[in-house]
């Protein structure tokens, strides 16, 4: 059930220096902008019927397309797999998860609590290629689950599943959908064929708002409806405790008028100056390896890393844990210099025998450096990888990645267009080996010719 709101006012309390006030601000920014920008994708998904990407609440929706620049709900969204989406309310009861047997191919369902950490997968890598019977059960559910179905207890009472399936290419969609056929979704009475239990309380879901853009007012009233949503650690009271201080709790009324202006003056620069370190920390997010930055260790699995946790929700929300994949992602060249393709021309190079390291499979995909999605290009390329049909390697079994604007005079199979303008690129691999998770694998520089 939702927790009930904080009441009074955060001015009960001892009298709040704006000092005081502008350094919580800015703590709570960088604390909530990943749980505000959670909402985008739960708005798009769940709430709202007009949006494109509309599901619903407690059912899965396949797309039938991969991901390309009209896509704009999610931020640098992978071009290599078909989603599945789903947003659940386990408020009045669990929800039962049931997946076929896949062995033909990649899958899995990563299932994310409100504050974006990936509390548990289901697929290829975590639970197999069996069929099975998941059962997804919000905070101190106690009852019992039919034999055969194993329990996953979430942080959340709001879930977001994303699920992933490979697909190589337009002749392997039929397998594909046959596959997403047997992704099912159903409140637990329904699978145990008993009544339903009585429904929740409604929710007063409110319009859309970005976490990068919006006022302090605005960002802490989103922030308070949402962590409502979400059983927060003991190890985080303290915090919670703190951000009390300028009227930030589960379900409380934000009024800016129980302040000072020169308070609430503080409050807004606060706001912003936490917003400023996360944008900063976005673009370097990760340890830097030949112009890469590779994905941090705790990358879905942020823990009490709020930095971290924000800065990937700025750059690219929903990132995988690190076992199920890594994204080393790329803003400039070998040269650290910024990747532009109106004025350069780049290649990546991997040597013989140093293709990525995986278990399932890698890709590079180009995004536009300010609306952070793919770029329209004229042949509908936003991704290129080891299944990109008639790739071509050279002699000695190395492989080289033209990124450029235009289309290259040699080995043209091997272009990954780039707009005429600042962009950055991810590479993704799936079921990364030890040598990906360690860092003894680097990946080659990426070089403007």
């Amino acid at each position: 059930m939702l927790l009930p709101p904080l009441s009074g006012s955060a001015q009960t309390q001892a009298p709040l220096a704006p000092t005081e006030a502008r350094a919580i601000a800015e703590e709570a920014y960088v604390f909530g902008m990943a749980i505000v920008e959670h909402y985008k994708a739960l708005w798009a998904y769940g709430i709202e019927p007009q949006s494109p990407k509309y599901c619903g609440i407690n059912k899965l929706c396949n797309d039938t397309r991969l991901y390309g620049p009209k896509d704009t709900a999610v931020v640098s969204a992978n071009n290599d797999t078909i989603y599945t989406s789903g947003m659940m309310d386990l408020r009045a009861e669990p929800m039962i998860l049931l997946v076929p047997a896949i062995s033909d191919r990649y899958y899995s369902f990563m299932l994310v609590d409100m504050a974006t950490d990936n509390f548990a997968y289901v697929g290829s890598r975590a639970t197999g290629t069996e069929p099975g019977t998941y059962a997804i059960t919000g905070p101190g559910w106690k009852g019992q689950l039919p034999k055969g179905v194993t329990r996953i207890p979430s942080p959340s009472w709001l879930v977001f599943a994303i699920g992933r399936t490979g697909v190589n290419g337009e002749v392997d969609m039929p397998a594909l959908r046959k596959a997403q056929t047997g992704y099912t979704l159903v409140p637990l009475s329904t699978f145990v064929g008993k009544p339903a239990p009585p429904a929740a309380p409604n929710i007063d879901f409110p319009p859309f708002v970005d976490a990068k853009t919006a006022d302090g007012a605005t960002f802490i009233k989103y922030l308070n409806f949402l962590m409502q949503f979400q059983a927060f650690p003991a190890a985080e009271q303290t915090l919670l405790d703190r951000l009390a201080r300028i009227g930030i709790g589960p379900g409380r009324a934000f009024n800016p008028a129980d302040f000072s202006p020169e308070v609430m003056q503080a409050i807004d620069e606060g706001i912003n100056a936490g917003r400023e370190q996360v944008r900063a920390t976005a673009d370097n997010l990760g340890t830097q390896v030949n112009g890469w930055n590779i994905s941090p260790g705790n990358a879905g699995e942020f823990g009490q890393d709020y930095m971290t946790r924000s800065a990937a929700a700025w750059k690219y929300i929903y990132v995988n844990s690190a076992v199920e994949a890594m994204y080393p992602t790329a803003g400039v060249d070998g040269s650290s210099k910024p990747l532009e393709g109106g004025t350069g021309r780049y290649v990546l190079t991997f040597p013989p025998g140093a293709l990525p390291p995986v278990d399932y499979f890698w890709s590079l995909t180009l995004y536009d450096a300010k609306t952070q999605v793919p770029i329209e290009n004229a042949i509908d390329r936003y991704s290129i990888g080891d299944r990109t049909p008639g790739i071509v390697k050279g002699a000695d079994g190395s492989l080289t990645i033209y990124i450029q604007a235009d289309r290259p005079t040699t080995n043209a199979a091997n272009w990954l267009p780039a707009p005429k303008a600042p962009f950055y690129v991810i590479l993704r691999t799936y079921g990364p080996k030890p040598a990906m998770l360690d860092g003894s694998y680097k990946v080659p520089p990426i070089t403007r010719v």
